[in-house]
C-alpha cells in the first residue's frame, strides 16, 4: 500500500493507494502549535503503508513533523514532491518553478491526464484561492492567487477598527439564495458578507473567462481567442479545496454573466491524483525527492 499526504495551511489530508486506486481516506484540520500531536491523532487511523508520498506548502516545520512522525511509526522515509520544470508532456509556466506550489504542480498533471484534449481551469478553494490554466496538450499557462473570504475579512477587519465589533467573521461562500446578495446591504455585518462574496465570485469567473480564453487560444495556435478554432477547443473548470463544493451552488450566478460558461468538474482528490501519478510514475526531472 501506498500512503500519500497533502498538507495545507489549515488541513492534513491522506490516502491510501491500493492498486492504483484509493483504498481509504481522510482529513482532519490542525494547529502549527501543536502539529505533531494532530498528526499522531491522523495517523492512528491509518494502515501500515509500504512507501510514503507528500506534498506540503505548509513551510518546513510541518514538512519535518511528518516525516519524524512517519518514520517514528512505520520506519519509513517521506518522499515530498517539489515542483519541476516539466512532467512528461506537461511542462510548468513559472521560469522559476520552485515559486509555483507543489499542491497545484500536482494538480496540474493530475488535471492534464484526466482531460488531455481540454483547455482547463484547475481551482483550489482553501486557505488561498487559486487557479491554474493548461492548455490541450499540456502546456500550463500560469494563473492567479487571490485571498479566501476568511482571509479578505481579516485583513479589512485588521485596519478598521469599527467593523470589529459589528461583522461576524465570512469563513466561506454562503448559499446563493442567501438575500445579502439580492440587494444593497443597509448595514455593515450584510455589506461585508456581500462585499467579500461577491469579490471572490465575480472575480473567479472573471479570471476563468479570460484565462480560458487565452489558454484555449494558445491550444489552437491562433493567438486569437474568437476563432473558431478557440471555440471548438472543450474547456472544463476542475475545483477542489475546502470551499469547492459551497462555490459549486453559485453556478447558476455565474452562468448570468458567463453563458457559455463549461462544465464545472468537483475533483476532492485531484492533489493526491497528481501526486500520486508524479511518485509513482517518475519522468526525468519529475521532482520527486525524498528526506
Amino acid at each position: 500500500m501506498i500512503l500519500t499526504i497533502d498538507a495545507g495551511n489549515s488541513r492534513i489530508k491522506w490516502a491510501l493507494w491500493q492498486n492504483d486506486v484509493i483504498t481509504e481516506s481522510g482529513a482532519a484540520l490542525y494547529n502549527r502549535a501543536s502539529v505533531s500531536r494532530s498528526l499522531e491523532k491522523v495517523f492512528d487511523s491509518v494502515s501500515r503503508p509500504d512507501h510514503v508520498y507528500a506534498v506540503s506548502v505548509a513551510g518546513e516545520a510541518v514538512s519535518r513533523a511528518i516525516s519524524d512522525e512517519v518514520a517514528r511509526r512505520w520506519q519509513l522515509p517521506t518522499g515530498f514532491l517539489k515542483t519541476q520544470d516539466h512532467y512528461r508532456e506537461v511542462r510548468q509556466a513559472y521560469p522559476e518553478p520552485s515559486q509555483h506550489g507543489a499542491d497545484r504542480w500536482a494538480a496540474v498533471v493530475a488535471a492534464h491526464y484526466m482531460f488531455p484534449r481540454a483547455g482547463l481551469c484547475v481551482i483550489g478553494a482553501g486557505t488561498a484561492i487559486t487557479l491554474d490554466f493548461i492548455e490541450a496538450g499540456g502546456r500550463h499557462r500560469g494563473g492567479y492567487i487571490l485571498p479566501s473570504p476568511a482571509s479578505m475579512w481579516r485583513a479589512l477587519t485588521a485596519d478598521t477598527a469599527n467593523v470589529v465589533s459589528e461583522a461576524e467573521p465570512v469563513v466561506g461562500i454562503t448559499d446563493s439564495g442567501n438575500p445579502v446578495l439580492q440587494r444593497i446591504p443597509d448595514n455593515t455585518r450584510d455589506g461585508v458578507s456581500a462585499g467579500i462574496q461577491l469579490a471572490v465570485l465575480a472575480g473567479i469567473r472573471e479570471m476563468c473567462r479570460n484565462g480560458l480564453a487565452e489558454t484555449c487560444a494558445g491550444s489552437s495556435q491562433t493567438g486569437d481567442s474568437n476563432d473558431e478554432a478557440d471555440r471548438a477547443i472543450e474547456k472544463k473548470i476542475i475545483i477542489s479545496g475546502g470551499l469547492a463544493q459551497s462555490m459549486q451552488q453559485y453556478e447558476s450566478h455565474w452562468r448570468e454573466g458567463w453563458p457559455d460558461m463549461p462544465e464545472i468538474i468537483y475533483c476532492p482528490d485531484i492533489v493526491m491524483q497528481g501526486l500520486y501519478r508524479i511518485m509513482t510514475q517518475p519522468d526525468t526531472g519529475n521532482g520527486r525527492a525524498g528526506r
